[in-house]
């Protein structure tokens, strides 16, 4: 399951939601690969915590966010924001 956040582009106020994705080839400290904006192709960009879009059985669609449970880098599983149950994130491809 791949996890996104939610950017925006400070100069021209775009507003999208990206897959997080890690790069040996970035300066970020975090060691995440630096977006650009797809409608002005700036880099001023300021992005939100990452998350996990699944399905809770009792709440519906939420946004799990970290600390999520890592297999190979990848999230797993985290708690549902709403009710507090663990979700096991399905594989989406990613």
């Amino acid at each position: 399951m791949k996890a996104y956040r939610e950017r925006e582009c400070l100069d021209c106020h775009h507003k999208w939601t990206s897959p997080v994705v890690f790069s040996e080839f970035t300066q970020n400290l975090s060691g995440e690969a630096t977006k650009c904006c797809p409608a002005c192709n700036s880099r001023t960009i300021a992005a939100g915590s990452q998350f996990v879009p699944v399905v809770c059985p009792d709440c519906g669609e939420v946004k799990v966010s970290p600390p999520f449970i890592y297999d190979h880098g990848t999230p797993i599983s985290g708690e549902c924001p709403m009710c507090g149950d663990r979700l096991y994130f399905a594989d989406n491809g990613g």
